[in-house]
């Protein structure tokens, strides 16, 4: 570190890394006052920025990227900022899916340092969350055509829900984070639709009944037109007979699209329709033929997303961190590997629902192995097991878990999944090899 002007500037990221994970602390802190006073000593870039704000349970990553894949097939240059990710704030916001650099973050954190000592100096510090906001919209609003912002948690009082949007995604509304946001599918949603602008289009998702009176409720008073899926456009025609490839027919309007995606799981199909759809709206300011739109679309692919990361013997990770992303995760199992022999990984963070979660689990897997991870928000292996009504669990490393998997005859598939965070450290362990 070096003193500039009496702050003390990092010289390099390992310093600007530290510095996030000590703010982390903070906790989560509601209103937006800070993200504001922040956004205002750096000129206000969320003014002047274009993009897309995504909300919803889960999905949202997945939406995002197909969005984001589709539009740069276009040729537009496609900023995004997605958390967490395991290397902190400079893969959280990326350029044309190129992470920021080293030298990138260090010189625009050393830019918010001033802004962020002011905060510090009356009693009012910035969390880590809001920090890495407000460099994500100073970088994305400097170096990206358009780009897509997710949520961080609910919506309404989420850091990211700081601009006008050119257009709102809420994909869909789950229990999770009930702490924040409610313990009711109604609060949850009115957190989400918290992201809802007066006048800018909304597309929604699949939601029950219970959110949708919500969600409608707040686009109407907002004047806020509503495409939500199943009612203003559809899919039809899915066909799913490999992990890696699904087709379905996109229908809005008297638009018919056979398309093709590569992620697993017939529930994606819903998120690539949500990204049809956000890209039809937008076709008079980011115009595209329906050829790269569906080439985009198909090369669209996230890491941690029911992805293989091993063959012989075969290694399957899914981020499934709540109920319903368990669900699907499941649902996507049977649906491909029913006739297999099928073991489980499991870790995830303490504050999630967990035993609505591992009741989910059945007696599809021959061993369930339960094991943590080094994170303060981290379930103990322990825990995770009293939630867990079979028989059949182990509590080991996780590390020894693939280790074995891996020198073993080949005759099962080990699915790891839980925690994003979790999937990262798991995925890091094979590209290492």
């Amino acid at each position: 570190m070096k003193k500039y002007g009496g702050f003390t500037m990092f010289s390099n990221y390992q310093e600007v890394n530290m510095f996030l994970e000590g703010r982390k602390q903070l906790g989560v802190k509601p209103g937006l006052d800070r993200v504001y006073f922040l956004l205002e000593r750096l000129g206000n870039p969320e003014r002047t920025i274009r993009a897309i704000h995504v909300a919803g349970t889960n999905g949202k990553g997945s939406t995002s990227t197909y969005i984001k894949e589709i539009l740069g097939s276009g040729g537009w240059k496609v900023g995004t900022y997605t958390t967490p990710h395991i290397t902190g704030l400079k893969g959280e916001i990326e350029i044309d899916g190129k992470q920021m650099t080293d030298t990138q973050s260090v010189r625009l954190v050393n830019r918010m340092l001033p802004a962020i000592q002011a905060l510090d100096d009356i009693g009012n510090p910035p969390t880590a969350f809001e920090i890495k906001t407000v460099a994500a919209f100073c970088f994305l609003d400097e170096n990206a055509e358009i780009s897509v912002i997710e949520t961080g948690m609910g919506g309404l009082e989420d850091a990211t829900n700081c601009f006008i949007p050119i257009l709102s995604i809420i994909t869909n509304v789950g229990l999770d984070h009930q702490r924040m946001l409610g313990e009711t599918i109604a609060a949850i949603a009115s957190h989400k639709a918290g992201i809802i602008k007066q006048h800018v289009p909304l597309v929604l998702g699949d939601v029950t009944e219970e959110a949708a009176s919500v969600i409608l409720k707040k686009a109407k008073g907002l004047r806020s037109p509503v495409y939500q899926i199943f009612k203003d456009f559809t899919v039809t025609n899915v066909t799913a007979e490999h992990p890696e490839y699904t087709e379905f027919t996109f229908e809005c309007n008297g638009l018919s699209q056979e398309a093709v995606i590569s992620m697993a799981g017939r529930h994606q199909v819903k998120n690539a329709a949500l990204a049809l759809m956000a890209v039809k709206l937008l076709e008079d300011c980011f115009p595209m033929e329906w050829k790269r739109v569906l080439q985009g679309l198909q090369r669209a692919a996230i890491t941690g997303r029911f992805e293989k990361v091993h063959d012989h013997p075969a290694v399957i990770i899914d981020a499934a961190h709540n109920p319903e992303g368990l669900a699907a995760f499941l649902q996507t199992v049977e649906y491909f590997y029913s006739d297999k022999k099928k073991r489980l990984l499991f870790a995830a963070f303490k504050d999630k629902p967990l035993q609505k979660m591992l009741s989910q689990l059945g007696n599809d897997f021959q061993s369930v192995h339960f094991t943590s991870f080094p994170h303060e928000r981290a379930a103990s292996a322990e825990v995770l097991q009293t939630h867990y009504p079979g028989k059949n669990s182990k509590i080991e490393k996780w590390e020894n878990v693939i280790r074995n998997h891996l020198g073993s005859t080949g005759e099962s598939i080990l699915f790891i999944t839980g925690s994003l965070y979790f999937i990262e450290l798991v995925r890091k362990f094979f590209v290492k090899r």
